[in-house]
């Protein structure tokens, strides 16, 4: 797998796909209270708005890229929005114009990175069917690491050089990604064998495993992802997890800075130590699949995440808030990884638009996470907003363990019986 130049080009890619995020977005809602001059509310309406316009540029683009569109190009696209995005950032700090470039240019950043993992994904199926999952796996990790070094840097900059700097060298980060993109192979689904397969198989292989399986008869699956079996569940599942997240990541350099008095500089420090601890748990994460099976994996994931906010509702000194982060790495690196193969297989023809719903899920929470901050924060606290996290984590909980009760009982319903 690291032997070959593309591969290694496909990691470095997510690792600076990464690193241009996690230098402006950890620092977004401080650039909009302290800089813009922005409420909690406005705050939540400009995350919201480039939120679903986010979804909805994606989204478009996904289904033209299923259609034929050069992957490539979009990803080119997106690179193109992200720097003129965060440049409008740095050069100014007018609410309106701001809010302007959030929906016009950096809508278009949101199809990065599906864009990029679907491309990588094809190339595995094509070049190392057997290692598919993990490749995947570890194309997480280069984000993983980006965010490692990327917020503690952010927050760095932030403070030595103010927001336009900090912008300036994610906008400049951007552009040398795109002539990373320019090498990439460009892959065909059609040249691909089937994907349902190398996430399967390790629990097919296993007789007396009870984990529910995915349809991998491409024949069976429907064009409309809604008639899935278990998508619909999966997806509510990751929008609450993720909207814990979200709401996590907004609230505190805010709740840090104005309710427990420490510098907000701890945040970075809290996130890049969660990320370091996610870097060994996804390139794991394979492994571990095979041997666990995706969804008990996620499952655990799942487990870690309503442990972590138990544990950011009951402290408040910075050791302990940097320990718990143990929990966030093997949240957020097993249910970000495993989750995406799990969507993935559950649409085996349909990559490109499996990729995108499960981004989508993803930045649908940001819709819902940052409008809930705003109100929890307009209305109470920054710290209710961390109960509001773990009551999240409670329903993505709920909803992951009756989706593994309806797809196990339709396949013992399946099971054909014995006279």
């Amino acid at each position: 797998m690291f032997k070959q130049p593309v591969s290694l080009g496909f990691i470095l890619s997510t690792f600076i796909c990464g690193l241009t995020t996690a230098l402006v977005f950890p620092l977004t809602s401080l650039y909009l209270i302290n800089e813009v001059g922005a409420s909690p509310m406005a705050m939540s309406y400009y995350l919201a708005a480039m939120v679903l316009s986010g979804v909805m540029v994606s989204l478009y683009l996904a289904k033209q890229s299923d259609r034929g569109w050069s992957r490539k190009k979009i990803l080119v696209l997106a690179q193109v929005g992200f720097c003129l995005g965060v440049l409008t950032m740095a050069l100014t700090s007018d609410y309106w114009l701001t809010l302007a470039s959030a929906i016009c240019f950096l809508s278009f950043s949101n199809a990065a990175l599906p864009q990029l993992f679907t491309l990588g994904r094809l190339y595995a199926d094509q070049t190392m069917p057997e290692q598919s999952t993990q490749f995947v796996s570890v194309m997480r990790a280069g984000i993983a690491l980006a965010w490692v070094i990327g917020p503690p840097i952010a927050f760095m900059l932030q403070a030595s050089f103010g927001f336009a700097l900090t912008f300036i060298s994610s906008a400049t980060l951007a552009l040398m990604l795109i002539g990373l993109i320019i090498y990439l192979p460009t892959v065909n689904a059609s040249a691909t064998k089937a994907t349902a397969e190398p996430a399967t198989a390790p629990d097919s292989a296993n007789p007396t495993s009870t984990e529910p399986q995915m349809q991998s008869n491409p024949s069976t699956i429907t064009s409309n992802w809604l008639k899935v079996p278990g998508v619909a569940l999966f997806l509510v599942s990751i929008l609450a997890m993720c909207s814990a997240n979200t709401m996590y990541l907004t609230a505190l350099p805010l709740y840090l800075s104005q309710e427990l008095n420490t510098s907000a500089q701890l945040a970075g420090y809290m996130m890049g130590t969660a990320a370091l601890f996610e870097i060994p748990i996804m390139i794991l994460a394979g492994t571990l699949a095979v041997k666990l099976g995706n969804h008990r994996l996620m499952f655990m994931a799942f487990v870690a995440g309503v442990i972590f906010y138990i544990g950011m509702v009951s402290l408040d000194n910075p050791s302990g808030l940097l320990l718990i982060q143990l929990f966030n790495g093997i949240f957020i690196a097993i249910a970000a990884c495993i989750g995406l193969v799990i969507i993935q297989d559950m649409m085996p023809k349909q990559l490109g638009l499996a990729t995108t719903l499960f981004n989508n899920a993803q930045q649908l929470s940001l819709l819902l996470g940052s409008l809930l901050v705003g109100m929890i924060a307009q209305h109470f606290n920054y710290y209710s907003v961390f109960l509001a996290c773990l009551i999240a984590m409670f329903i993505a909980l709920t909803c992951f363990a009756l989706m593994q009760k309806s797809l196990y009982q339709r396949r013992t319903q399946c099971v054909p019986k014995i006279a």
